[in-house]
């Protein structure tokens, strides 16, 4: 896996409800900025996504990914790119860390390898930006009762 980039956010919410969230693929488009459909192609037999395929239109960046998630458990996910154009490898992993009975710290790491020579420091800059926005849209998503 290449190099990684992360954050932390505090979401107002157990982790159950922070995982139910991230499983929810057919609401990704809602906050999830740049993803405009998202659906799920396979599920592990307790019924969580085992892969999903997301359309990105953000901007100069429109391109077709399909992830597989490696493994669910109550706190954490792993995925990574199965298929893009734009992008030969992308990791992801969420973990949730209770820090009182509705109150979370949500940690997002990514790794990123285009398909496309870059700098390094504009390839974690657009690392950042990614996890980022995905960790507000989530919050967003969470703590509007959407």
């Amino acid at each position: 896996m290449a190099e990684q980039t992360g954050a932390e956010l505090e979401i107002s919410a157990p982790p159950a409800v922070i995982m139910d969230t991230i499983a929810d693929i057919d609401d990704y488009p809602q906050w999830c900025p740049g993803v405009r459909t998202a659906q799920v192609l396979d599920r592990f037999p307790g019924g969580r996504p085992r892969e999903v395929e997301m359309v990105f239109d953000s901007g100069p960046i429109q391109d077709t990914h399909v992830y597989r998630y490696d493994s669910w458990a109550d706190r954490e996910v792993r995925w990574h790119l199965v298929k893009g154009e734009t992008v030969r490898g992308l990791w992801g992993i969420y973990s949730c860390h209770t820090l009182e009975p509705r109150r979370t710290l949500v940690s997002y790491r990514l790794a990123m390898e285009l398909t496309v020579p870059i700098i390094g420091a504009l390839r974690r800059r657009a690392e950042k930006v990614i996890v980022r926005t995905a960790l507000k849209g989530l919050k967003e998503q969470i703590e509007s009762g959407a």
